[in-house]
């Protein structure tokens, strides 16, 4: 951020950071079909997680993988800029403000709850 504009870097740390949701979503639920959808990603990692801890995934998280679900549910927004496919849910409409510090802070979070689950399903026998 000291170096470049942030408008440059919005799309690829975008990009970067909900294809790494993705991916720790597909570690955590071993989908049987490969495809790029978050909703039934974010809702097959709800089920991992009640069936194999017998608790709720926390509202927060949800909420963040919502949010990504809604600007990108299916890997195209940020890849594809130029198709005009940005925000085709209709959840969010016009210009957004994109705070990096707190991106960064929320995706350590996020990355750290992912790592923990990750972790405790290695264990389990």
């Amino acid at each position: 951020l000291a170096t470049e504009s942030a408008d440059d870097l919005l799309y690829p740390v975008l990009f970067n950071y909900r294809h790494s949701i993705e991916l720790y979503l597909k570690a955590i639920v071993g989908p049987a079909r490969r495809n790029h959808d978050l909703a039934g990603l974010i809702s097959q990692f709800q089920d991992v997680v009640r069936a194999q801890f017998g608790v709720e995934v926390p509202a927060w998280i949800l909420a963040r993988l919502h949010e990504f679900h809604d600007v990108d549910g299916r890997s195209t927004t940020f890849r594809y800029p130029e198709s005009g496919v940005v925000f085709q849910s209709g959840k969010l409409q016009g210009e957004v403000w994109v705070d990096f510090r707190r991106l960064r802070l929320v995706m350590d979070r996020l990355e750290a709850a992912f790592v923990r689950v990750l972790g405790e399903l290695t264990k389990k026998p």
